[in-house]
């Protein structure tokens, strides 16, 4: 029988020639193009979507970290897992896209915009709220997060309530703008709401998997912060961040 990711895969190699990109700065770019792209591990679908040039780097190692509702989902996957995380994709004229990605995600039981195009051996839940809750009790496991202090560990608890249950809510130049689950890793929310923080916490547990740039504070910045951190108080339950 075959695995998620072959099935994934076979579906990608139907639609064209497909591209295998090591990290997110070997994406190839192509005017007037739109792509399908698949992030895989072994046998398991990380993430199976469409979009921009942009858009597919967010969720890939190395990418710069922007909104990316399964960024979080693909770097803490890849930390569970075990392993690198791979990457395909396929050039697709941009009215073509939507219908590849919802065949696929048919071959694959996916209900296209309400499950989760995830799916890792062991997880049931098809929703992002469950697949978050259950790599984040299989990343406790995992050395980089034993790595962490008590402080840290704390904060990694932030994080995941953050990318989990919070909606952040932002006062742009002519709207509020909504953010939800692994858009919330993007470096400009993050300074927006005060949890600057929480990048460095993102990057040691995951091992730098996205990139940041200005947003992320110093080394001394971050250690002075740990030392006037207040214990956090977990929710558990969804909550509204507005800024």
């Amino acid at each position: 029988m075959s695995s998620p990711s072959e099935i994934a895969l076979q579906k990608l190699q139907n639609l064209g020639e497909v591209y295998y990109p090591g990290k997110a700065q070997d994406v190839r770019k192509k005017e007037n193009y739109k792509y399908v792209y698949l992030v895989y591990n072994g046998p398991n679908v990380l993430q199976l979507g469409k979009g921009g040039y942009k858009r597919i780097k967010k969720c890939m190692r190395g990418g710069l970290a922007g909104k990316h509702n399964k960024a979080f989902i693909c770097a803490i996957g890849e930390l569970v897992l075990g392993q690198p995380n791979t990457y395909a994709y396929v050039f697709l004229p941009s009215d073509r896209v939507k219908d590849a990605e919802m065949e696929i995600h048919r071959c694959l039981g996916v209900e296209t915009n309400k499950d989760g195009a995830t799916l890792i051996a062991g997880i049931e839940d098809r929703s992002i709220l469950g697949i978050h809750q259950a790599l984040w009790m299989q990343a406790k496991d995992t050395t980089l997060y034993r790595a962490l202090d008590s402080i840290e560990k704390q904060m990694a608890e932030e994080l995941f309530e953050l990318v989990t249950y919070a909606t952040t809510k932002i006062q742009r130049t002519k709207k509020i703008v909504a953010s939800r689950q692994g858009d919330n890793l993007e470096g400009n929310i993050l300074e927006k709401i005060g949890k600057s923080y929480l990048i460095d916490i993102f990057i040691k547990l995951t091992n730098g998997y996205l990139r940041y740039g200005k947003h992320r504070m110093d080394r001394q910045e971050f250690e002075d912060f740990k030392r006037s951190y207040s214990p956090y108080i977990s929710n558990g339950k969804p909550f509204e961040i507005k800024c």
